[in-house]
């Protein structure tokens, strides 16, 4: 591992009802964090999207090596993961400072044990270029992982760019004032990254598994996220259906002209050779 200068960690966790998966996460991101020596202290955010259940105790941070503070920003109303995330990130660049933010999801699926994967992707390329989780394998069903697939094959032909990461990311702070003015934000985090001009590069990480409770992406949850991700990419889109069916209209129009010309040289023949 690659030691830079030390400095100020935060991690931000959209949360929706899943306390008991946050219980632990905590302190698995702590041990990871604790054996990085980077990492001078980190504070945890939890963006409560407005759940129906509360976390019933506080967190309590007086064992842990590495979080100094967990914090919890409640929203008044449900608004999905990725407005919880575009929150988090706004607010965090308004009254929070940090050196480096990280986005992860608090259900077990975003090992903390690969945070320092996302960390080492920072300091080499010097804190200029947001760092995504590549996801290499998926642990959902047999069904799922189908549909998941059809979606990134529609999402390659429609955008050309093709679906290989998610949530998890790490960001350097100086592009926090960014997302604050990038709208596309509340519709899909990742797709509008991939929308502006900020440097990025991905690392190649396994996803993990869930740790309580029933996977949230079903059928109906993965449509909606994928319409999310493709409305962020709808100019581009618009731009390329256009062009794909003015190539099937010139196609059409040579086909008919060339299907009259043939006509019309049979006819030229056939009165020839009579």
């Amino acid at each position: 591992m690659k030691v830079a200068t030390p400095y100020h960690l935060l991690v931000v966790i959209p949360v929706f009802n899943d306390w008991e998966c946050i219980r632990g996460i905590l302190p698995r991101l702590d041990a990871s964090l604790a054996a990085y020596e980077d990492v001078r202290d980190a504070t945890v955010m939890l963006v409560d999207d407005a759940s129906r259940v509360g976390p019933e105790i506080e967190f309590n941070t007086s064992g842990a090596e590495a979080i100094s503070k967990v914090s919890i920003l409640r929203l008044k109303r449900n608004l999905g993961h990725q407005r919880a995330i575009g929150i988090g990130l706004t607010y965090a660049q308004a009254k929070l400072e940090c050196d480096a933010v990280v986005v992860m999801d608090g259900d077990g699926e975003d090992r903390p044990e690969d945070l320092p994967l996302l960390l080492d992707g920072l300091y080499e390329h010097h804190h200029k270029a947001i760092v995504f989780a590549e996801r290499e394998r998926r642990s959902e069903s047999a069904v799922f992982k189908l549909f998941y697939h059809l979606y990134r094959f529609i999402h390659l032909v429609l955008t050309g760019i093709p679906v290989r990461v998610g949530n998890f990311s790490a960001i350097p702070a100086r592009y926090l004032e960014n997302f604050a003015v990038i709208s596309e934000t509340w519709n899909h985090y990742a797709a509008a990254v991939f929308t502006t001009s900020l440097p990025r590069t991905q690392v190649p990480i396994a996803r993990g598994d869930r740790i309580a409770g029933e996977p949230r992406m079903h059928f109906t949850s993965l449509v909606q996220h994928g319409l999310s991700a493709l409305a962020v990419h709808g100019a581009l889109i618009g731009v390329r259906m256009l062009i794909g069916f003015s190539a099937v209209f010139a196609a059409m129009v040579i086909w008919m002209v060339l299907l009259m010309l043939s006509g019309s040289l049979w006819l030229w023949f056939s009165v020839f050779i009579d």
